[in-house]
Order: C-alpha cells, then sequence, then structure tokens
C-alpha cells in the first residue's frame, strides 16, 4: 500500500510543479483532497445507523456530527467553514497509527525541522481522550519517538488545539513521520485531527508565533533504504542462489 501511495504521491508532484512541496513536506495535510497521500491503521467510513462511525474507523467531515450522533458540530480548523474537510477517528485499543505520511526526504542534517498539526476532542466532554505520540521512522518497524502532542485533557470540545515538536536529524535520508496513539480505552478516545505540518521550521505556519528553542534534540532515527540498497540485496540473494545451484550441480 505504501508503494502505491507514494507512487500516486510522486505523479502529482510533477504534475503540481516542482514548488508543490516547496515549504510543507506533508501532501494533503489539510485532508482537502480526501484519502491520498497518507496510510492509517484504521478503516474507511465504516457506518452503522445514528449515524455511528463504527470503532476503528475513520473518515472526512464537514463537521464530526455528520458521522456519529454523540459527536459536536464544528468545521475545520483550515477554513472554519463549510467548504473545508477534516480527518476524524472512532479510535480502538489495536489500531495504534491514526495518521502516516507517505515517504518524505530530510535533506538537511542538523537543521532545525517542525511537526505540527492541529487536533480536537469530538466529544463536549470526553473521559478519555487520545494520547498522540510524533515519530519517525522506516515506515516498517523502526520508530524513534519525538515527543507526545499536547493533552486534550481540560480542553473544551470542538476546539482545535496547536501540537507541535521540533527536532533535528543526525543524517538527511528518506522517512516517515506519524501520528501514533498510546491510549488503548474503548471509552471516548476519539478525535480530530487537521493541518498536519513536517518541514524547515523557519518555513512552518507557527514558527512567526512560536519560534521554539534555540538548539532542538537531535534524533538518529533509521531511514528508508536507498533503492541502491534493496539492488544490491537482491543481487546478493541472486548470486547466492547461483553459488548453491553451481555446488549442487557440481555433486
Amino acid at each position: 500500500m505504501k508503494s502505491s501511495v507514494f507512487a500516486l504521491s510522486a505523479c502529482l508532484a510533477l504534475a503540481l510543479g516542482s514548488n508543490a512541496f516547496a515549504t510543507n513536506l506533508i501532501y494533503n495535510g489539510d485532508f482537502q483532497r480526501g484519502v491520498i497521500s497518507f496510510n492509517t491503521d484504521y478503516a474507511y467510513g465504516r457506518l452503522y445507523e445514528g449515524p455511528a462511525l463504527a470503532e476503528g474507523s475513520f473518515m472526512f467531515v464537514t463537521q464530526a456530527r455528520d458521522v456519529h450522533f454523540n459527536w459536536l458540530g464544528f468545521y475545520d480548523h483550515t477554513f472554519g467553514t463549510s467548504s473545508g474537510l477534516y480527518f476524524v477517528a472512532n479510535c480502538e485499543s489495536d489500531a495504534a497509527i491514526v495518521w502516516e505520511s507517505y515517504p518524505i526526504v530530510v535533506s538537511q542534517a542538523h537543521t532545525p525541522y517542525r511537526f505540527e498539526a492541529w487536533i480536537a476532542k469530538v466529544y463536549a466532554s470526553d473521559p478519555s481522550p487520545p494520547v498522540l505520540t510524533f515519530q519517525v521512522g522506516n515506515g516498517i518497524a523502526s520508530w524513534t519517538d519525538l515527543g507526545t502532542t499536547s493533552s486534550l485533557n481540560g480542553v473544551s470540545g470542538g476546539v482545535w488545539l496547536h501540537t507541535y515538536v521540533d527536532c533535528e536529524f543526525e543524517s538527511a535520508g528518506t522517512y516517515y513521520v506519524s501520528l501514533r496513539n498510546a491510549n488503548n480505552s474503548l471509552v471516548g478516545n476519539d478525535l480530530g485531527l487537521d493541518d498536519i505540518y513536517f518541514g524547515l521550521r523557519s518555513d512552518a505556519p507557527s514558527f512567526g508565533s512560536d519560534a521554539g528553542t534555540a538548539i532542538p534534540t537531535t534524533f538518529s532515527p533509521v531511514a528508508v533504504p536507498e533503492p541502491s540498497t534493496y539492488a544490491m540485496a537482491l543481487a546478493g540473494l541472486a548470486c547466492g542462489g547461483y553459488s548453491m545451484l553451481r555446488r549442487r550441480r557440481a555433486r
């Protein structure tokens, strides 16, 4: 799935021109284009009567109450009107990754980057709101925690909360970034998500109002292997197989 999403994203980047990712390395971070350029552990759009979005499901909405009778009616963060969309999820215990990017290229080591998002409670009162963690890694099994998002405890339902983490990377490379939910409660634990940004801190929408610390923490996450690495691995397997075949024939 990730490879097909990446291919589609790459085609869109070419179609939109070289400046498509000039500022935000996340394509469709505002979710206005629907199901494109991200991955998630959740299923799309399983609705019960009510309506009630099923546990472990996500949708894009104008207002959260459109897909769940217990959720609130509030607009997205991007536009704040009925013309905007945002991501909502009915979280569950075994669906940890709420949102994961396509592969992105971090081109500058030891340079401040910012990973930010806007999150919201969809209930008027949620006894157990999500606990999200910013992560970066190779998109397979190796993830590095960059820090937790701001807590939704004490925040009114339907109010967008800005949250971010700043970081530097020991090495340039290709990575995935994700938002992972550490809360496994089946009570509450639902959320709205909008306007995700990852890129140079100096280009972040929030940089003008919050410059962050002078020198953020440096991380050394595991990067996505370069295509040449895959080619070498396949070549090694092929050579190994050929050697075994020759030994068998020699016998």
